[in-house]
Formats: structure tokens, C-alpha cells, sequence
């Protein structure tokens, strides 16, 4: 009998993405990261197996992925997860994609030079969990708390979390509001919404949920609500670790120097987008 349709080999799948992605500045690289997390298969190994055939159910799936990536949405939110500081992480288009940045945060935090064992962590907007989870498997004995201010990303996070074998104390809160006065951690982590709002961001940044990137005329809205919090709740801590931008390392300095010794790390490119304040 003849056959009626010819199996797209992963060759073919891949030269027929890059005819679809004449505006990106990469089409091929684009066009092996679908394939790549369609498969569950690195580039090496598509490019030492152009010949294997996919099914009709992957070619219908990657058809649909090239059609969304051509629309501008990030590439993490057509397949649905992104790998983070060695986690797969599930994502939905209800939380933000964990950034690189963030990657050397929980660098700065996990080897930050202390004389205690942290026995309690708090992660304010945890979004997808990423920094809770990786946090709770880098000090397992700590109790690790993830807050986010709806309920959405908060399921995202228990996905997250039980998919990595690890247990988070998952809080419905507006940043602090639902602890009680006098509320004491270890270690906090606010990395929290600080775009102002009037920054132009990109075309696929925008397909991000907007609350979880922007924060007042001068992107500190939510940093200053979490100063109040602290100071009118009398929330005690050993280690408050923020994310920022670096134009904003001033303003973090003047808003947290009264909260304790303000310290201010790096990215990989050397500019200020850390601080930790310890009283």
C-alpha cells in the first residue's frame, strides 16, 4: 500500500522551522531548541540523528510550537518548562521565567560566608518556586516558606516542588501581611517586581504577566512595602537578600541602611543587582 504521508526525519523538521523563523537573528538555534525539548534530546544528539523520524503526533506538536514562537511567545512558555540552575522547572504564563540573573543570586546567597546553619527561609514572590526550591535542596534542614501574592503561581510551585522531592510551606500573602507581628527567618529573599514602569522592555518580555515585573514610576513600590512591612511588623531576620537594578543601588542603600549593614553583590557583568542587609 503506498504510504500517504512521509515521516518528518529530525532534519527535515529542522530545516523546515528555520523557513519559518526568517526573523530571528538565529533561526537554526531557535528551531533546535524546540526540537530539543520536544524530544527531550540536546543538539549534539539532533545533529548525530538528523535521519530518526518523528512521529505524527510530535510533527503536529512541533508545528504548533513553531506557529507560537513565530507569534513572539518566550520560548519557555511554548514548551513549558525551563531549566534553571540545574532544574527543570514547569512554567505557566501566570509566572515570570526564571532569569540567569537570579541563577547567580542563589549563587551569592548559597556561599555567602556565615556562622549559622539557616534553620528557617523565607522567599517572598516565589513565582515558580525556582529560588525556594533550589534554596530548601541546598539546606535541607532548613523550613522553607514560599509566599506569592495569588494563588496561581503558588500551584505552579507545588508542581515544581514535589516534581524536585522537596517540601515548601506554600503562603497566600501580600509580601508580609499574612504573618504575624514579631515573625522572625533565618534568611529572607525578596526577589520582587523592580521595573519602573515606564522602561521599554521586549516584545517577548511583554508576554510575561506584568505584575511580576513592574513596580511603580520608579520600580520600588513593592521593595518599600516590604521596608514598612518589616519595620511596622517587627519581622526579625539574620539575612535579607534583594534583587535589583543597579541604577537603583542608592536608593536600596538610603531605603535598607536603618534595617542593618547594607552589603551589594554583583552579576556576571560586575554591575550591583544584590544586596544583603544582616542587622
Amino acid at each position: 500500500m503506498r504510504t500517504l504521508f512521509r515521516r518528518w526525519t529530525v532534519g527535515a523538521a529542522i530545516d523546515f522551522a528555520v523557513r519559518k523563523f526568517p526573523a530571528f537573528s538565529s533561526p537554526r538555534l531557535e528551531a533546535e531548541a524546540l526540537l530539543s525539548a520536544l524530544l527531550d534530546h540536546d543538539r549534539a544528539w539532533l545533529k548525530t540523528h538528523s535521519d530518526f523520524s518523528l512521529s505524527l503526533r510530535q510533527e503536529f506538536q512541533f508545528r504548533r510550537w513553531i506557529f507560537l514562537r513565530r507569534r513572539g511567545v518566550p520560548l519557555a512558555y511554548v514548551v513549558g518548562f525551563k531549566e534553571w540552575a540545574g532544574l527543570r522547572l514547569v512554567l505557566t504564563r501566570q509566572v515570570l521565567i526564571p532569569r540567569d540573573e537570579t541563577e547567580i543570586l542563589l549563587e551569592h546567597i548559597t556561599h555567602f560566608p556565615r556562622k549559622f546553619s539557616p534553620e528557617t527561609i523565607l522567599d517572598l514572590g516565589t513565582g515558580s518556586g525556582n529560588l525556594a526550591i533550589a534554596l530548601a535542596g541546598h539546606f535541607p534542614q532548613s523550613f522553607v516558606t514560599a509566599v506569592d501574592r495569588f494563588s496561581a503561581p503558588l500551584r505552579v510551585a507545588q508542581k515544581n516542588a514535589r516534581a524536585q522531592a522537596v517540601s515548601l510551606k506554600l503562603t497566600q500573602s501580600d509580601l508580609l501581611s499574612a504573618f504575624p507581628d514579631g515573625s522572625s527567618w533565618d534568611i529572607i529573599v525578596a526577589n520582587l517586581p523592580y521595573l519602573p514602569e515606564d522602561l521599554l522592555v521586549s516584545p517577548a518580555v511583554k508576554k510575561e504577566p506584568r505584575t511580576a515585573l513592574f513596580s511603580g514610576g520608579d520600580g520600588l513600590d513593592h521593595l518599600r512595602r516590604l521596608r514598612v512591612q518589616l519595620s511596622q511588623k517587627n519581622i526579625q531576620f539574620r539575612e535579607l537578600w534583594l534583587e535589583f537594578l543597579p541604577s537603583q543601588k542608592e536608593a536600596i542603600s538610603a531605603m535598607f541602611s536603618s534595617a542593618g549593614n547594607v552589603e551589594f553583590f554583583p552579576d556576571a557583568g560586575g554591575d550591583v543587582f544584590f544586596a544583603c542587609v544582616r542587622p
